[in-house]
């Protein structure tokens, strides 16, 4: 419908100016000066407009089912590139519906190099186990056909790790720096690769020794992830350090440089942490009024008076905007257990991990951001504006009721 508008409106117009230059040169065309950019959307049926948001291609709108299925497959200098390049500029679902960072990515490839050292043909077949992570028989049926092209390969890792394996690869989702390297690529190798010795041992992360004795190879995926993230790192686009102190159009955008937050694009758990971390004011109904207000109090580090505190859903509005560069809108408490804001997906509490967003009702309903969780004391460290001030601090998780999961991004400024 929007498409057809405009193109009408476009034929029109031209169909006017070619015969009014038949007429001479006598005739001048009016122009309304007044229209701004977002009546034109307005009046061509484009429902969203924000001028400073990220293209939909770029924020992966297409990924959440918004807009068709299109995946990116951008080609490397070599399959190893064309690979990582997938990775981090595609969104998967266990990551926040966003790419993956260099981090992530490595983890990736140096288990695929082990695997087949990037050789999506029959060449690197071995036995029953075929492609670049060498899928048995009932997984490898699943990449569409033609199965030995690279980039259905490279769709069916997405495919896999959005479905069956996503909860197992918490470990991955979770890496955001070179430290956590080692635990991201024995995820992958333990629980997506399944490429275990005596039994399997752990799902999660001890140590090398422990990786060793359990998993195959595990002195070789080691070192080639090392490798491929000494090699690809300043190359992710989402995966590398991202600033919103710069007000960048897609992470942040209209945040000043009073703001000072770096994380990695889309990492909400360690921007609620360094948020919260100002020790801002609290304020029942601060940040439930327009972005323009709330980019203020975010600015001010929602410190300098009631204008610029924030309340419990304000702050959880606050960080998924600067982590995202996306607005979910002004929501409560009582919205988000009602479901009644699309952005914020329920899922349950034991499927809870850092960047989800936690709520409990003692005296009063109450919400913020989990930045870890330790399962094995049964507790979450959360960020959160409660009174008096903005806090990081641990909760039992018998206290945390229910979970939620931002699942933008979405476009800000909705016409109405």
């Amino acid at each position: 419908m929007m498409r057809r508008k405009i193109r009408r409106t476009v034929l029109w117009l031209l169909a006017v100016t070619l015969a009014l230059s038949s007429l001479g040169g006598g005739i001048t065309l009016a122009v309304d000066n007044t229209m701004t950019v977002s009546d034109f959307y307005s009046e061509n049926d484009i429902n969203f407009y924000d001028p400073n948001a990220c293209d939909v291609n770029d924020i992966g709108i297409n990924d959440i089912g918004a807009v068709g299925s299109t995946v990116t497959v951008a080609a490397g200098s070599d399959n190893a590139e064309t690979i990582f390049k997938f990775l981090t500029s595609n969104n998967f679902a266990g990551n926040g519906n966003r790419p993956l960072n260099a981090v992530q990515a490595a983890a990736i490839l140096g288990n695929i190099q082990q695997e087949s050292n990037f050789n999506p043909s029959p060449g690197a077949d071995t036995g029953s186990y075929k492609g670049i992570v060498q899928w048995g028989p009932g997984r490898y049926s699943g990449i569409a056909e033609p199965r030995t092209d690279l980039n259905n390969q490279i769709i069916h890792i997405r495919t896999e790790m959005d479905g069956p394996y996503k909860n197992a690869l918490g470990e991955l989702w979770s890496a955001t720096s070179e430290a956590d390297l080692a635990k991201a690529t024995f995820a992958v190798t333990r629980n997506y690769e399944v490429a275990i010795l005596n039994g399997g041992g752990p799902t999660n992360w001890v140590d090398d020794a422990t990786a060793t004795k359990y998993t195959q190879d595990w002195g070789k995926r080691k070192t080639y992830a090392e490798q491929n993230y000494a090699r690809f790192q300043g190359m992710a686009p989402a995966g590398g350090s991202v600033s919103t102190a710069t007000g960048s159009a897609c992470f942040g955008g209209g945040i000043q440089n009073t703001t000072a937050v770096t994380a990695a694009a889309g990492d909400i758990a360690n921007t609620a942490s360094q948020m919260a971390q100002w020790g801002g004011t609290y304020l029942l109904g601060g940040g439930h009024s327009t972005l323009a207000d709330l980019q203020s109090r975010i600015n001010a580090k929602f410190t300098g008076g009631n204008a610029y505190a924030i309340d419990c859903s304000g702050f959880v509005r606050a960080v998924i905007y600067v982590a995202t560069g996306h607005d979910v809108g002004s929501f409560s408490t009582a919205n988000m257990i009602a479901h009644q804001n699309q952005y914020l997906q329920e899922i349950p509490k034991d499927q809870a991990e850092a960047g989800d967003i936690f709520y409990w009702n003692l005296t009063v309903g109450h919400t913020g951001i989990i930045v870890s969780r330790d399962r094995a004391n049964g507790t979450f460290t959360v960020a959160h504006s409660a009174p008096p001030n903005t806090k990081v601090n641990s909760v039992p998780e018998s206290q945390v009721q229910r979970v939620f999961r931002y699942v933008g991004p979405v476009s800000t400024g909705e016409i109405t």
